[in-house]
């Protein structure tokens, strides 16, 4: 007999999890990580503990929804401008990163400046690669 769909959805959110602790040890900079699915919606996060959030809930909801419309629709233009490798959005207070991994996205938010932030972003991203394979 085939697993039920709520016992796949549940692995799924399990494994999501342990990605989303082996990114908050990348780096003390990251404050937030976690997995979204195409439509925004987060599978699992997790803030760094002693880290107070900067959005209440629904505030995190609308901008988690946009960053995952972006992602979408620029899956329309893969062919011809090649795969989305990243999103970042730079706030005066904070930077966001948003990085496709299979059919989720991972998405940060993360303290520092301009070369710290890039290379918390490059470390995220080899940390899925190793994941992926």
């Amino acid at each position: 007999m085939s697993p039920d769909p709520s016992d796949r959805w549940r692995e799924a959110a399990d494994n999501y999890s342990k990605v989303c602790k082996g990114i908050l040890a990348v780096s003390q900079s990251i404050r937030y990580v976690g997995v979204l699915n195409r439509y925004g919606r987060t599978v699992t996060g997790f803030i760094r503990p002693g880290t107070r959030p900067m959005l209440d809930r629904e505030q995190a909801k609308n901008e988690f929804f946009v960053l995952s419309a972006i992602l979408r629709l620029s899956a329309e233009a893969e062919t011809a401008i090649g795969r989305l490798e990243h999103i970042l959005v730079r706030h005066e207070k904070i930077k966001m990163a948003l990085i496709p991994f299979g059919n989720v996205a991972c998405i940060l938010t993360i303290d520092g400046e301009e070369s710290q932030y890039m290379q918390v972003v490059r470390d995220v991203k080899a940390h899925l690669n190793k994941m992926s394979s």
